[in-house]
């Protein structure tokens, strides 16, 4: 199934709508339960802002990994696609990019992560991540360069776990 890129409504749409979800077109079969567990890596270069998503997916009851900049995220998702040696190491159902990082910025790390989510023979697993692109400049501008590196969906900072749970109610996630 192909999932549609898309931007979260805004405040006043979502308090206007009561379906926000069928009107920016995602699959209804494909929500997610409220109740299932997921792998998420967040990336900021704020240890503030990977503090308070941490603690607020780990409230929600999902297993959190963080990351400073996106070369470290693009190298932790190579290596879970990648890993042949350690069972224990699993996927990202969910990555939280921001955009705009020193070292790596998300724009380069989620077209990155696109281009090794090709399959190949020396993949553990194909899959192709949930990508949530994350910027507090919301302008149609930063929303565009996120859809079109890869992101399957933008998502203006700050964030809350509602903000959170309406950017994943459309995600078809491979667990």
């Amino acid at each position: 199934m192909v999932i549609p890129q898309t931007v979260l409504p805004t405040p006043t749409e979502v308090a206007t709508s009561t379906n926000h979800v069928a009107k920016s077109g995602l699959a209804a079969n494909a929500i997610v339960a409220a109740d299932q567990s997921l792998r998420i890596l967040v990336v900021d270069d704020s240890p503030a802002i990977l503090k308070m998503a941490s603690m607020m997916l780990k409230k929600l009851g999902h297993t959190v990994a963080t990351a400073e900049n996106g070369q470290i995220a693009v190298n932790m998702v190579r290596d879970t696609l990648f890993n042949t040696q350690d069972n224990s190491i699993s996927r990202y159902n969910i990555i939280l990019m921001d955009l705009q990082m020193p070292v790596m910025d998300g724009l380069e790390a989620i077209s990155r992560i696109r281009s090794i989510e090709s399959p190949s023979p020396d993949m553990v697993t194909h899959t192709r991540h949930w990508i949530i692109g994350c910027s507090a400049n919301s302008d149609t501008e930063t929303q565009e360069a996120a859809l079109s590196a890869g992101a399957n969906i933008f998502m203006p900072k700050p964030f809350n776990v509602t903000t959170f749970c309406n950017a994943v109610a459309g995600a078809q996630l491979d667990q």
